[in-house]
């Protein structure tokens, strides 16, 4: 079925299906607008959402997914979640109807104009596939700035090719999928999820020292093997240094866990980890005076720190936007090459890298404590390179609004 839809002439059909939805969406007074989300930590539509609601001609509605590969219970999930959405005054909608135990048919309940997702949905079992959301504009901005060596699966698959619109960053994301197809539905608009950074004010405090340099330190979930290709993670062998670092600059430095929302199933499942010795060390991280654990979304703590240590791909191309100084942890003997896609090779060239504890020390003094204005000044140079598309550095909202708005009025 899939590689029938795969050819050329139904991508023809199917895109030419698009032009008719437009024509009725021109005569339409009201439209909606429907949201798919997974997880607040993979939700970056929240600029965009600020547009429509000062529209009156749009509304909207954000639903919960179902994880597909964390084998979660859905009404836990969607129970944090929903209180973290709350946040931001949104009433998020659960996918499932917990009173019937059934599946929820968004289409048929929400009647969308336009679907936003926030990954590739091509096989799911229910009824959020691209392919039930064929009487709509099908939108889709990727939850994270990808940079690793996965280009075919991020932007020209199946899925991809059957969007209305992919709204993608920079120039080099669209060269990356016209290896692949055409590209004629990849319009290039900065980065959704980095719009906040642009504009960053109304920050609520979660930090414990006010005074003290703010540190986050966000290590990713691949610990289940250390050479395989994209599997970036040094939690393993920095889990209990930076616990020492901790302590060692608790008189002046606040520190903020934030794993990747995967890394904790993942330690429970480890031979040498389990759920007891877990738990504690994510209780060390909530508990002492200088340090936090953050497992909701990452974009305030972001604003609010003096530097990040990470190892996680996606935080190494967004915290650019920062202008701040950042550490990635890296493994002896790992190809960073053969894992890092273009963007990916500009960013790793150019920005500080430690190997072990020493050298994260050394990074922590002289480039946060004593703020290096000039690994700041090249990685600000990096970015309005890969950013040359959006010359007047307007937010990604208001250009992806602004088109959809243009595209959709007579």
């Amino acid at each position: 079925n899939h590689i029938l839809k795969n050819n050329q002439f139904y991508l023809l059909f199917h895109h030419n299906r698009y032009k008719k939805i437009i024509n009725k969406l021109k005569i339409k007074k009201k439209i909606s607008v429907l949201f798919l989300t997974n997880h607040i930590s993979q939700w970056k539509y929240q600029s965009l959402i600020t547009l429509l609601q000062n529209n009156d001609r749009y509304n909207f509605n954000v639903a919960l997914l179902p994880e597909d590969n964390y084998n979660q219970d859905y009404n836990s999930v969607y129970q944090f979640n929903k209180i973290e959405f709350k946040k931001l005054n949104i009433d998020l909608i659960s996918s499932f109807n917990f009173e019937k135990k059934t599946w929820i048919d968004l289409k048929k309940d929400y009647k969308p104009d336009i679907v936003f997702f926030s990954r590739a949905v091509i096989k799911n079992k229910f009824y959020y596939s691209i392919f039930n959301f064929n009487n709509c504009l099908t939108c889709y901005v990727p939850y994270s700035l990808f940079i690793d060596n996965n280009d075919k699966l991020q932007c020209a698959t199946l899925f991809h090719k059957l969007l209305w619109k992919q709204f993608l960053p920079f120039n080099d994301n669209l060269n990356i999928a016209k290896k692949y197809y055409n590209s004629n539905n990849i319009m290039i608009t900065d980065y959704l999820g980095c719009d906040l950074f642009k504009n960053t004010k109304n920050v609520n405090s979660v930090w414990k020292n006010k005074d003290f340099t703010k540190i986050l330190w966000a290590p990713h979930h691949t610990i289940d093997d250390f050479d395989k290709k994209n599997f970036f993670s040094t939690f393993l062998i920095f889990s209990q240094k930076m616990i020492n670092l901790t302590i060692k600059y608790k008189n002046n430095i606040d520190f903020c866990f934030k794993p990747h929302p995967g890394l904790k199933d993942k330690l429970y499942l480890h031979k040498d980890w389990g759920v007891k010795k877990t738990n504690e060390y994510y209780n060390f991280w909530k508990d002492n005076s200088n340090t936090i654990l953050s497992e909701s979304n990452y974009q305030n703590l972001f604003i609010e720190s003096d530097g990040l240590i990470l190892d996680s791909v996606s935080f190494a191309a967004e915290y650019l936007y920062l202008n701040k100084p950042y550490c990635f942890l890296t493994k002896k003997n790992f190809n960073y090459d053969l894992s890092l896609n273009v963007i990916g090779k500009k960013i790793f060239e150019i920005i500080d890298k430690a190997n072990d504890i020493d050298e994260l020390d050394n990074f922590i003094t002289n480039s946060i404590l004593k703020n290096d204005q000039s690994k700041i000044d090249e990685q600000k140079k990096l970015l309005s390179h890969l950013n040359i598309a959006n010359k007047n550095n307007a937010q990604a909202s208001q250009n992806i609004f602004d088109f959809i708005d243009k595209t959709i009025s007579n």
